[in-house]
């Protein structure tokens, strides 16, 4: 989230949720890079996000978000969605008839 240790002291002072996230950058970096080596452990393919700070406080004051870990994965997502615009969407396939014949029940 914050890449730098001034970076993360100042995420510290603006999330609602300070008390929830390691107190240092250090403490965070740590757990940051075991869960990326349990997750790559595990065969997922990660993409690093670099926060601004400036643009998450805006994402925050746009939307009426208080800064949260919630709002800060949605913004993540905002993020990368932008980075990674999806490709039109495949037109609908036409409905295709079954191939086989109903059986006829005996009487």
């Amino acid at each position: 989230m914050a890449d730098v240790p001034e970076q993360y002291v100042r995420l510290l002072a603006a999330a609602e949720d300070a008390s929830d996230l390691e107190p240092t950058w250090q403490e965070w970096h740590t757990v940051f890079q075991e869960t990326r080596q349990k997750m790559a452990e595990l065969g997922m393919d990660l993409i690093e996000v670099i926060v601004d700070l400036d643009a998450l406080e805006k994402y925050c004051q746009e939307r009426g978000l208080k800064n949260t870990s919630g709002t800060r994965a949605q913004y993540v997502a905002h993020v990368l969605s932008e980075q990674y615009p999806r490709q039109q969407q495949p037109q609908p396939r036409p409905q295709v008839k079954p191939r086989f014949k109903k059986k006829k029940r005996g009487t």
